[in-house]
């Protein structure tokens, strides 16, 4: 199984976004993604990659700000 990271920029947008993934029936976890950047902390929320297209569209419209995806 293949996990994908949607990074954010902040702890609380990855809090956010879990809570709307979760309540939508997508398993998702919070794990720290860089620190000492010029922006702070970066934030990534792990979904399998089967459930990535779909979590995409309800960060979207929940207006959760993905700034990048890791694989």
């Amino acid at each position: 199984m293949k996990i994908i990271t949607l990074v954010t920029l902040t702890a609380t947008l990855a809090e956010k976004g879990k809570d709307v993934l979760q309540k939508n029936g997508i398993s998702s976890e919070i794990r720290k993604v860089m620190s000492g950047t010029v922006a702070g902390c970066l934030y990534g929320i792990r979904v399998k990659e089967s459930d990535y297209n779909r979590a995409m569209e309800l960060l979207n419209s929940a207006s959760v700000r993905i700034i990048s995806v890791k694989d």
